[in-house]
Formats: structure tokens, sequence, C-alpha cells
């Protein structure tokens, strides 16, 4: 029987997502009845020093996924699923160098805004940054919205969260959704008529936060279904 095989890059992703995913898609059935197969690789790479210019790190960052890509590819990966944002910028110099299909969250998004259009948009994240650039702008290509930024106030709540790492601890899940629900019920006063999370850890908490009211996108659940049930298909040579 062939298999829907998936490979998930960890290079440089939070290991809480990239587990999430992981036992998410494991235990999705397919149309066929079947499961999809899910690859990864442990690389032992040398990251540069700390103190080391900006592009070498960048380049460090492009090549590591690369290398990555190439050994999922090698294990059978029919697609390759990306767990970072910050991989956004880089994705499309990453797959011209593979046949294999490479994706990210932000795209999974995308399609499925395509599926359920809204006019405004609540951007849960700190406006203003290179980051939100990219994703605001990556996302308007292919889907027209307006969007809408937490007010000054709310940058207190993203200090807090950046300082006590909530998003990325787990016990302090509790804490996290309720600092991210402020920023939430601070997007919709204002206009938003959904909630749009900008970091792959934000989508851990996307059923918490629905469950207590907050219309918040389902990143997660979104990308599982992209890498699941669509078909993909080599790409051309580069």
């Amino acid at each position: 029987m062939n298999h829907k095989v998936i490979g998930i890059s960890q290079s440089f992703s939070p290991a809480p997502f990239v587990r999430a995913l992981k036992e998410r898609l494991q235990s999705t059935f397919l149309p066929d009845g079947t499961r999809p197969r899910v690859e990864m690789v442990d690389m032992d790479w040398p990251s540069p020093d700390a103190d080391a210019p900006k592009l070498v790190q960048e380049g460090d960052v492009k090549i590591k996924v690369l290398e990555e890509s190439y050994q999922l590819t090698d294990k059978g990966a029919q697609v390759i699923a990306l767990c970072n944002f910050r991989n956004i910028g880089f994705l499309n110099e990453v797959q011209t160098e593979i046949t294999t299909p490479v994706t990210d969250i932000l795209q999974a998004c995308i399609e499925e805004l395509k599926k359920n259009p809204v006019k405004k948009l609540g951007y849960l994240g700190r406006p203003g940054t290179d980051k939100a650039k990219l994703i605001t702008e990556t996302v308007y290509r292919e889907v027209q919205v307006e969007w809408v930024y937490p007010s000054e106030a709310m940058l207190e709540v993203f200090d807090e969260l950046e300082s006590g790492a909530h998003c990325a601890v787990i016990p302090d899940q509790k804490k996290a959704c309720e600092l991210f629900g402020k920023v939430c019920s601070n997007l919709l006063s204002e206009g938003a008529e959904l909630v749009f999370p900008t970091c792959v850890m934000q989508s851990l908490f996307a059923a918490a936060l629905k469950s207590e009211g907050y219309n918040v996108l389902d990143s997660m659940s979104a990308y599982v279904s992209y890498l699941c049930f669509t078909d993909w298909e080599k790409l051309p040579k580069p």
C-alpha cells in the first residue's frame, strides 16, 4: 500500500510545535483509510557563534533547512513541512533547489482564508516589525484583507510574553492563553472578524482561545489538513 509521506523540518523550530504537529499528522485518517507516515531527521549541525554577522547566521539557517530537505526527500517525503515563520523569507530559495514541494504553515492559513474569507483580520503579534511586514504582505498577495493591529497598550502584553517565555513553556499555557486572550479581545473590539496567529507556538493555544469565545484561526488544524489532503506532486527540475 502506498502511504502519504510527510517530512517535517525541525530546523530552528520549537520542539513543542514539532511534536504536536507530528502527533496530529499521525492520528489523521486520509480518504483511503490510511494515516500518513511522518519522517524527520536529526542533524548534528554546529551553528555559528552568537556574535557572527547576521548574514552568516541567516545563511546557516538556509543551508541547514536545504540539507534537511535533501535528507527528507531521500527518506521518501512527498512534501516537506517547515515549522517556523522565519522560514517564509527563503522558502522559495530552498524550493528552487529540489523538486519535492516545500511548504509552511502560513500557506496553509492562506488556503484556509480562501475557503472562509473575511474582510478584517487581526494580527496576533507585535506590529511594525520586519516579521509583521513579511507575514501581512505574503497574505495580502493572495487574500486581500484589511489588517487590524493590537493597540499601543497591548505592547506590554508582548513584553511579558517574551520576557517570561510563556508561549514556549508548557506549564505556563494557562498564563499564555490569558495574555493572548487580552490581545484577541483588543483586536476583535477594534473590528477584526478573525484573529490570525503569527508564530507556530500560538497555534498550540488556538483551541483553548476558541473555547474561551475568541474567534481565532486554528492554524495547526489548517496545517494538518493542508498537508494531509493536498495531492502533492513533484515539481519540474530547476
